[in-house]
């Protein structure tokens, strides 16, 4: 009996050490999934913030362009004499 009880308390104690193994393991998956969605939100964020800032540059060029045209006509019909 003394040691069916011996063996009880051993496997509850590998039982309990196993256990604590897993949560850590878990807790180290978890932090590293919230890593990597972190990281995947900021490189979305970075890429729409790239993606605006090339479509407002390129709407810019276009304006630029078509005041430098408007200004090309306007000299060539006499403007800033």
């Amino acid at each position: 009996m003394k040691e069916q009880l011996d063996k009880l308390e051993e496997n509850l104690t590998l039982i309990e050490m196993f256990e604590k193994t897993l949560n850590r393991t878990n807790k180290r998956q978890e932090d590293q999934m919230e890593r990597e969605y972190k990281y995947f939100e900021d490189l979305q964020t970075v890429e729409i913030k790239n993606a605006l800032e090339g479509f407002t540059g390129a709407k810019n060029r276009t304006l630029y362009q078509g005041i430098e045209r408007l200004e090309g006509r306007y000299q060539y019909f006499g403007g800033y004499s």
